[in-house]
Parts: structure tokens; C-alpha cells; sequence
């Protein structure tokens, strides 16, 4: 759940809403659906919004088979079809805001 609305499919990493910090580092994830390309995910990654969950350098990949709109929490687009990956390469602390 982001925002407070659910989210379409399943993150590949997802931290529980309950968690107050978390630390990650240099993570990715992949999408390869080959029995259904049409597949659809909104986030490879889902965390708390909160400052002691803080992710660096992680990124999702799209191996020709399915869809990840985002990064994290509806942050960053998902990759364009030449490079295939869409990455954050920066510390990201979730905050409210």
C-alpha cells in the first residue's frame, strides 16, 4: 500500500508498513514474466515512509518480459527499451511529506 491506496501487483521487496528503521544496500529487482508478458507491477520496491528506512543504490530491471512503473513507492520511471533498467543511485530516505 502506498499513500494509502493499493498498489497494482507485488513488489519484488517489500518492507512491513510497522517498520521503523531499515537499511539497504545495493539491491535490485528483476521482472521476467515469460508465460505472460503482460504482467504488470507498479513498484519493485515498497517501504515505509518514515526516516529511519533509508535505501542506496538500488534499481529494477525489465527483462522483456512484464512491467515495473517504478522503483520504489512511485519514485523514478520504469527503464526505457534500450537500457532496460531504471535505477536510483543515491541515498533515498523515505520521509512524510
Amino acid at each position: 500500500m502506498i499513500h494509502g491506496l493499493k498498489a497494482e501487483g507485488w513488489a519484488g521487496y517489500k518492507v512491513g508498513d510497522q517498520v521503523k528503521t531499515h537499511r539497504l544496500y545495493g539491491s535490485g529487482v528483476y521482472i521476467f514474466n515469460q508465460n505472460n508478458s503482460s504482467i504488470h507491477t507498479q513498484n519493485g520496491f515498497e517501504v515505509p515512509q518514515t526516516p529511519g528506512v533509508q535505501l542506496y543504490h538500488i534499481m529494477t530491471v525489465n527483462l522483456s518480459a512484464g512491467t515495473i512503473d517504478h522503483v520504489v513507492n512511485g519514485v523514478a520511471t520504469q527503464p526505457n527499451q534500450q537500457d532496460q533498467r531504471s535505477s536510483l543511485h543515491c541515498r533515498l530516505s523515505m520521509t512524510h511529506g
